[in-house]
């Protein structure tokens, strides 16, 4: 399977900016509200509105895809202590579409306990699948992957959610 998104994140300390490619095409991507690269591979989040800005992807549009993402969470989503009135996760990826005057999204993020959800509303169909445990301080592989035969969420290589639905 061709990869239609890849950042790799080694530009030098402190960057805001990133460069990647897009279904084989460059792209450049902003970090917002204080994330910067570390100069080794990695973005540095402090989970208090930043994020990463990449160029619109085709993904959603897909009947069937993989998304993984590697990283090291250092500390829990803030929560109610936060004043907020549920318990805000970490957001991993979130990325939307329109087609056809209906929205497609999917939002992978790490709640507070530790648990990951993915959230994939297609365009005629949706499913949440919600298993695992993130260790703080300990790097992780999340991977997310849909097609016709249902979806699967994979915690370091361990399937931990599985649905036979399907997207169009």
């Amino acid at each position: 399977m061709a990869k239609l998104l890849d950042f790799q994140f080694n530009e030098a300390p402190g960057c805001d900016r990133v460069a990647g490619g897009v279904a084989g095409t460059a792209g450049t991507g902003l970090l917002r509200g204080g994330a910067v690269t570390d100069g080794d591979g990695a973005v540095w989040f402090d989970g208090l509105g930043d994020y990463a800005e990449l160029p619109a992807n085709p993904i959603l549009g897909l009947r069937q895809g993989t998304v993984v993402i590697e990283f090291t969470q250092y500390a829990v989503g803030p929560g109610r202590s936060a004043g907020l009135a549920f318990n805000a996760p970490h957001t991993l990826l979130s990325v939307g579409l329109v087609r056809d005057g209906e929205a497609a999204y999917l939002t992978i993020s790490i709640h507070p306990d530790g648990r990951v959800c993915a959230l994939h509303r297609g365009i005629k169909r949706h499913a949440r699948l919600t298993g695992g445990c993130i260790e703080v301080g300990t790097p992780a592989r999340v991977a997310y992957a849909w097609g016709p035969e249902g979806s699967r969420l994979l915690v370091d290589g361990i399937e931990v959610a599985f649905t036979p639905r399907h997207y169009h």
